[in-house]
């Protein structure tokens, strides 16, 4: 997956009622209210860490740099490892274990 593809699918699955659309070359959250439609821009998680930080933190993934190896993550969960993946960007890699989890 592209951090495009990754960004879209860790909105979907924090906010699965709302519809996630490409609006003008951006992710957004599509609302419809009683004046049309309204849109709220999709966090960047793959490159913030003001975004994925809290995710990171709430859901317990642990990120270890493997020095030239990139970065890997973790989610242990009821003493075991449920989750991991590597990628050379650690958001990248933390957003992809989140997408692994099961809420």
């Amino acid at each position: 997956m592209n951090n495009y593809e990754i960004n879209k699918a860790v909105a979907e699955k924090l906010r699965p009622r709302l519809k996630v659309i490409n609006h003008k070359g951006k992710l957004v959250w599509d609302y419809t209210d009683h004046h049309g439609f309204l849109y709220s821009t999709v966090p960047d998680y793959c490159s913030s860490w003001g975004d994925a930080g809290p995710i990171i933190e709430e859901y317990g993934i642990t990120l270890v740099n493997m020095y030239c190896h990139g970065w890997e993550c973790h989610v242990i969960e009821k003493g075991d490892e449920a989750c991991n993946n590597s990628n050379k960007l650690p958001l990248v890699a933390a957003m992809s274990v989140f997408l692994e989890m099961e809420l």
